[in-house]
């Protein structure tokens, strides 16, 4: 399972995982920019059926967003959309 597995919700500013759980923004790296976002509760992750491919880390999920990742998002679903068409 990877980062596009999970839902980002643009106005709430957040991830939600398949199970529909949250990941709330909870910093800034430094060098690169990118939001880091972790799981509300992470024992929601070490109970939960898909421990062991969404995330082994018993800290529970984490991912980031990089601040263009909107733009590469956009791009990605337009080429998806053209390609579809030939």
């Amino acid at each position: 399972m990877n980062k596009y597995d999970l839902h980002y919700d643009k106005e709430q500013d957040c991830y939600f995982c398949p199970e529909g759980h949250e990941l709330r923004h909870r910093g800034t790296e430094k060098k690169t920019g990118k939001k880091r976002y972790q799981i509300v509760d992470k024992e929601l992750c070490v109970k939960c059926k898909h421990f062991g491919t969404c995330t082994k880390s018993k800290h529970g999920r984490r991912t980031s967003r990089a601040h263009n990742e909107d733009v590469k998002e956009r791009l990605e679903a337009q080429y998806e959309k053209k390609s579809s068409q030939e």
